[in-house]
């Protein structure tokens, strides 16, 4: 198989601690897979990578032509709704199977999205007879970060240890947050009366 993986923020932890620690894992006996990316990607990047495509100069058109003429069984967009996603390109069909994944946890309403990755906490609510795509549940959950090789930086103990309360921290875009998200947080503080909610973003600025 030929699975072709578009993402615009390989560099970022998303693809370093999720993506790449999956993809490395392909048996490369059955599995080619190939990398798409609107800019250059870090060689650490390339390496499980049977191709790279540096991408960001095509329109939607001629990027599912490129992707057609790499002869993909499988395009997996990763990239979401952010900027320079590819779903586009999708509609014109890059593939013969075409999955979004990991940047948007509900329907893209795409004409030829085959399917959403989810599991049995995300996309299987009250919407999911509204999706355009087949839901294929992962075993567990689908969201997985492995920080293992990552040379970072650990507290020897909970910071809470020290100052006597628990500090919850949520640094989401402003536009993630909705009533019944406060509400759960009012819940929380409520049981949890010493703590602290620290909440940072560029929306607060």
């Amino acid at each position: 198989l030929r699975v072709g993986y578009h993402c615009v923020w390989w560099d970022s932890p998303v693809a370093r601690h999720q993506l790449l620690n999956f993809i490395r894992h392909h048996d490369r006996e059955k599995i080619d897979p190939i990398c798409y990316s609107p800019v250059a990607v870090a060689r650490d990047v390339e390496e499980p990578f049977a191709q790279v495509r540096v991408t960001g100069n095509l329109g939607d058109e001629a990027f599912a032509a490129l992707a057609r003429s790499d002869g993909l069984d499988v395009f997996v967009e990763t990239t979401g709704f952010s900027p320079d996603h590819r779903y586009a390109a999708m509609a014109r069909h890059c593939a013969p199977v075409q999955i979004s994944y990991v940047n948007h946890h509900a329907t893209t309403a795409v004409p030829n999205v085959d399917y959403v990755l989810g599991d049995t906490i995300c996309a299987s609510g009250a919407d999911a007879p509204f999706f355009t795509e087949t839901i294929y549940q992962l075993p567990g959950c689908f969201f997985c970060f492995d920080l293992r090789d990552d040379d970072i930086a650990r507290a020897e103990t909970p910071p809470a240890f020290k100052r006597g309360y628990v500090t919850f921290g949520c640094f989401g875009s402003g536009g993630k947050f909705n009533d019944p998200l406060i509400s759960l947080w009012a819940e929380i503080l409520k049981r949890t009366p010493t703590a602290k909610l620290r909440l940072q973003n560029t929306s607060f600025s």
